[in-house]
């Protein structure tokens, strides 16, 4: 097994030009900055055998949600090193239509097959409890099937860290081959994006030496409303036969499940003092049990890249985590769905202090009720456009696009059906297919510049000069 996945990735590099050796000492100590290195486009070789390989399918055909893993190896190379994990955990991910199953039959045939490209979770632990891929325990693996620019979500990530909304999780790009044990020759799966995972390991890694607190997964409708929110918080449980035998909660409790009632009155307090508390006695709790600037400066972002899939918006796509010490963070999360690509009004003359006014959403309503907190978000909003900061400025954003769209121009083209090429607009199910990131004016109908648009609104809305 380890001699045939040598020979499959050292045919793989020569045929290119390039060399493969074992990744060094000094490599392998590098860290997480290492992986999810926004400036190179290193690679991921998942080598499997075909009796795993159906076994995903089979799992997939059973329910297409299931979470069940199989077994696998995992080799990454960048910058001429490489290094191989045996016994990792594989499975499919992705939510609604972004779930597709990798290939087109649910049983494989060697040289006969339709490759779908899919969303993955790789868990390093899975199977061998003792093994990380420099301090990761798990990673996700997300095509560009829903981002023809492909550049959607490394753009805001990269955006949050930029701006220090340093609980956000990374992303960068990876070129993804599958080898099936028995097939003619490797499947191409193309570039791809690695997310780091919202887990207790990234948790960890933000919060060195502490211990852990309670991490929640909040999808739709998770909108914090108290008087809502009983029966709709629990621990996730997915069957690997039946879609209609899975427990999924909006409010989805991911470490210490041990402690779950604790964790559970922790958040309903949470929520109630959020929702009944007003005037100096919510700003006064707020500061002793909420991050509110870190909030503010991850919703300045978010309004300004249009992420409308988000709390505000939708109630969804977020985590909250209590850290030991009693105080609350938000975490941003899932933004492939941004700069143009939306749906309903929240395009981007959408004024940015009424992002999602038609629905009650308390934890943003409560927060800018405060005049003090209203001035700091708008102002985190003047930062990220001011052309000094480099951070949303058209000018920086697009050097930064282009940048990145060059990198991986030569490598997109793949062998399944996933997109062959990167194109310059949202995604087609969109409101607002006219947005460009590269290119259009401020107005110009038909063809309108994101940024652009987006920064002459929001001027006029805050009246910044």
């Amino acid at each position: 097994m380890k001699n045939g996945l040598l020979s499959f990735t050292l045919l793989l590099f020569l045929s290119c030009g390039g060399e493969v050796r074992p990744m060094d000492k000094a490599t392998l100590s590098l860290g997480q900055d290492y992986v999810f290195d926004i400036k190179a486009l290193p690679e991921i070789v998942i080598d499997i055998s075909a009796g795993e390989w159906n076994k995903l399918l089979k799992y997939y055909q059973q329910n297409p949600e299931n979470e069940e893993c199989v077994h696998a190896d995992f080799t990454f190379i960048k910058d001429g090193q490489s290094q191989t994990l045996w016994n990792i955990g594989f499975r499919v991910r992705g939510n609604g239509f972004s779930r597709v199953c990798p290939e087109n039959d649910y049983v494989h045939t060697p040289g006969k097959t339709e490759w779908n490209q899919s969303h993955f979770r790789i868990d390093f632990d899975k199977f061998s409890p003792k093994q990380d891929f420099h301090t990761l325990k798990a990673m996700n693996l997300k095509a560009f099937n829903g981002d023809p620019a492909m550049v959607r979500e490394i753009y805001c990530m990269d955006l949050f860290q930029r701006f220090g909304v340093f609980v956000a999780p990374k992303s960068a790009y990876v070129c993804l081959s599958i080898y099936v044990r028995g097939d003619p020759a490797p499947v191409y799966y193309g570039v791809y994006r690695m997310n780091e995972s919202v887990d207790s390991v990234m948790i960890k890694n933000r919060f060195p030496g502490n211990k852990l607190g309670y991490l929640w997964k909040c999808l739709w409708p998770a909108n914090l409303i108290h008087a809502s929110m009983e029966g709709k918080i629990g621990i996730e449980d997915i069957s690997p036969v039946s879609k209609g035998m899975s427990k999924s909660y909006p409010y989805d409790l991911k470490t210490k499940k041990k402690d779950f009632e604790k964790a559970k009155e922790l958040l309903l307090d949470f929520a109630y003092n959020l929702n009944y508390l007003e005037g100096d006695e919510l700003k006064k709790w707020l500061e002793q049990n909420f991050e509110v600037q870190l909030f503010l400066k991850a919703y300045a972002v978010n309004v300004m890249v249009g992420m409308w899939d988000d709390y505000w918006g939708n109630n969804n796509n977020y985590y909250l985590y209590r850290h030991p010490s009693g105080k609350w963070y938000f975490i941003p999360y899932d933004y492939d769905n941004t700069l143009g690509t939306a749906v309903g009004t929240m395009d981007a003359t959408k004024d940015v202090m009424a992002w999602g006014s038609y629905a009650e959403r308390p934890l943003i309503d409560k927060i800018l009720s405060i005049p003090e907190y209203s001035k700091a978000y708008q102002g985190y909003i003047a930062e990220l456009i001011d052309p000094k900061n480099g951070l949303f400025d058209t000018a920086a954003s697009m050097a930064r696009i282009a940048e990145w769209q060059a990198m991986i121009a030569e490598s997109v083209g793949n062998d399944t059906t996933g997109p062959q090429a990167i194109k310059d607009k949202p995604a087609d199910w969109g409101r607002y297919g006219y947005y460009r990131l590269l290119s259009g004016s401020d107005d110009t109908p038909g063809e309108v510049n994101y940024f652009l648009q987006k920064i002459k609104y929001v001027k006029e809305q805050l009246s910044i000069k």
